[in-house]
């Protein structure tokens, strides 16, 4: 009984943190929708547009339904097998798109080498392979008990395989690579720069990196060393957190871009005033 409440005070506090991160999502999401209007919605169709709106309103599928497993009661166990399997597969797509944004960074650092972006596609097709499979395999293992006291909610998992680490694992190789790969091109290439356009990519691809080191190693740990109730522990600010820094990544980049055309449109015709 005593390890049951001890349970059952775990989920309550995981789903304080599910709802936490949605809010913390819908904050930054209103915080920078101005921007989006301004530098996304306007311009035209590029992979870097579909790879942002993926990665920016897929959140809004899969959050809520990491939710609704969390806090609706009224589910059955195959209720809570389709809500986790769309909420898994959803999310994977939209932390691959935050992957893809992460990946075409760096290949503008690299002008735009065609051979790193051949090994950058292989790379993330490779981790997006290995990722679907693990998670399919995880969703298949999953099993479900009934909620041992009428106070809780949601689905209530007793046991799972621990082989959904493997995502999380290649997931960190990959980050790795890229932040190497960025880490070389920064110091060989731009270490006396003094655009601000390169600037950002640069510094905002370090912390874009140090950030989901850091959800991405902790998870991993969750999923290998502890008991099946933490399992979706650090699922939904592992999910957030890609949406919101490749989002941030794009708008920061063309709104210096932005800024930096316009002030060489005002230069130019002062200069031709001054002519």
């Amino acid at each position: 009984m005593d390890k049951i409440l001890e349970i059952a005070e775990t989920r309550q506090a995981i789903q304080y943190l599910k709802v936490a991160s949605f809010v913390v999502f819908l904050h930054d999401y209103l915080v920078t929708l101005e921007l989006e209007v301004t530098h996304i919605w306007k311009s035209n169709w590029s992979t870097i547009k579909v790879a942002f709106l993926v990665a920016r309103y897929l959140p809004f599928v899969d959050v809520p339904l990491i939710l609704t497993y969390s806090l609706y009661s009224g589910l059955t166990f195959r209720d809570c097998y389709i809500v986790t399997s769309a909420a898994s597969w959803s999310s994977l797509v939209g932390v691959g798109a935050a992957e893809v944004i992460l990946l075409l960074r760096t290949y503008a650092l690299w002008d735009r080498s065609k051979q790193l972006l051949i090994f950058l596609v292989l790379l993330f097709i490779g981790v997006f392979v290995v990722g679907g499979v693990s998670t399919e395999i995880f969703l298949r293992s999953i099993q479900y008990a009934p909620l041992p006291f009428p106070f809780m909610r949601g689905c209530f998992p007793i046991a799972a395989s621990k082989l959904l680490y493997v995502d999380f694992v290649v997931a960190l190789v990959d980050e790795t690579v890229i932040m190497l790969l960025t880490l070389y091109v920064g110091f060989k290439r731009y270490r006396h720069s003094r655009s601000r356009l390169v600037t950002v990519l640069y510094r905002d691809g370090v912390l874009y990196f140090m950030c989901l080191f850091m959800i991405t190693f902790s998870y991993a740990v969750v999923l290998i060393a502890s008991p099946p109730e933490y399992i979706d522990l650090l699922n939904t600010p592992h999910r957030v957190l890609h949406s919101i820094l490749g989002a941030r990544i794009v708008l920061q980049v063309r709104e210096i871009a932005q800024k930096d055309r316009t002030t060489s449109a005002i230069i130019h015709r002062r200069g031709d005033t001054m002519s």
